[in-house]
């Protein structure tokens, strides 16, 4: 096995309005990952879909490899950035040297449904 595991699931909100089961959830954002001298900076845009629904915020999720085998629970969600007109990019601050990291991103439309998550971007803060 080989990490990172596989992303946990999203919830799915319990009722949604009629308008909601008319539109389109949010599509699969492509993500991108650099280093910069303050921090990792992660920076995303995806192909908006007619018909879809608003995108209201992104979840960001990070996975910090770890001795022994992969699991779902080292994902983890280290915030929810408001949507503004892509592409989209914040800078982070809180992680070491010394490990290799894994983050994904994915959209949340008005209505609290999410959409898929990005291909998992990494970097290796080893080095």
């Amino acid at each position: 096995m080989k990490h990172p595991a596989a992303l946990p699931p999203q919830p799915v909100p319990a009722q949604l309005p009629l308008q909601a089961k008319l539109l389109l959830i949010p599509g699969k954002p492509v993500l991108n990952i650099t280093r910069a001298p303050n921090g990792i900076v992660l920076s995303w845009t995806m192909v908006l879909q007619p018909g879809s629904a608003e995108i209201g915020f992104y979840h960001l999720f990070a996975y910090q490899e770890q001795e022994g085998p992969p699991s779902s629970s080292n994902w983890k969600k280290i915030g929810e950035v408001k949507a503004l007109p892509l592409p989209m990019a914040c800078t982070l601050t809180q992680f070491q040297h010394g490990s290799i990291y894994h983050f994904s991103v994915c959209a949340v439309d008005v209505f609290g449904r999410s959409g898929d998550f990005s291909e998992n971007s990494s970097i290796n803060l080893i080095n």
